[in-house]
């Protein structure tokens, strides 16, 4: 605790790094006093608001899903509004492996084929919560950390409701009146394909980058959007 109340940000942001190899270490009360500093932990550093992104896979590893969504839940999803890019782009790489980790054994504490956050929970408790802020944002550079969150969320794994919820975020992103939105949404939506079954490919996928090939005014969309199509 002493660490986390530091003046000096290096010695908080290498306290913040251990964290990950720490934490999974600690007892459940420990954890838990870990997680409750993470949670309250506001800084003005732009280094330090990332590096506590960093330290959530691992505290989400040592709570558990239902200790993440209570404590940590709400800080997380304010990160894809940072002010600072930095820390936008920590969130959505953070999200990828949340995504990614598996739930532990209960007796032995190692992984097991199970997702800690399974498709469901994380659609409804951030892929909805992320297009919601989307319709929000004014600031073209926070709506490019939204599209590029919903591209980590796909994966092979994912449930076929989630991968249409998905694709048709990214389609509708693809449409953005700000070029560099709708070729960041091109770039997910080829990312995506690999992912999306033979109809959402042919029904969504292929109709917008034709779409944008023939209709978009912007020498860059209509680029991404030529390898797109050649990677499909």
């Amino acid at each position: 605790a002493k660490l986390f109340a530091d003046e000096h940000v290096d010695v908080l942001l290498a306290t913040l790094r251990e964290l990950a190899v720490a934490v999974p270490l600690l007892e459940g009360d420990s954890a838990a006093r870990v997680a409750a500093l993470v949670e309250s932990t506001a800084h003005d550093n732009w280094r330090v608001r990332a590096a506590l992104n960093g330290a959530l896979p691992a505290v989400a590893l040592a709570r558990g899903k239902d200790a993440f969504e209570a404590q940590l839940l709400e800080g997380f999803v304010r990160s894809f509004q940072d002010r600072i890019s930095e820390v936008r782009t920590s969130a959505v790489a953070v999200l990828g492996e949340l995504r990614a980790l598996k739930k532990p054994d209960g007796a032995t504490g190692l992984p097991t084929d199970e997702a800690l956050f399974d498709g469901d929970w994380l659609m409804e408790k951030i892929g909805k919560r992320l297009s919601e802020l989307y319709l929000t944002m004014s600031y073209y550079l926070y709506r490019i950390t939204i599209v590029a969150a919903f591209e980590r969320l796909a994966h092979d794994d994912v449930a076929a409701e989630h991968m249409e919820t998905i694709v048709l975020f990214l389609v509708d992103g693809a449409r953005d009146d700000v070029p560099n939105v709708r070729f960041t949404a091109v770039k997910a939506l080829e990312t995506v394909s690999l992912h999306a079954n033979d109809r959402l490919v042919a029904n969504f996928i292929k109709p917008v980058l034709n779409e944008l090939l023939a209709n978009d005014t912007d020498a860059d969309v209509r680029n991404y959007v030529k390898g797109a199509i050649a990677a499909l």
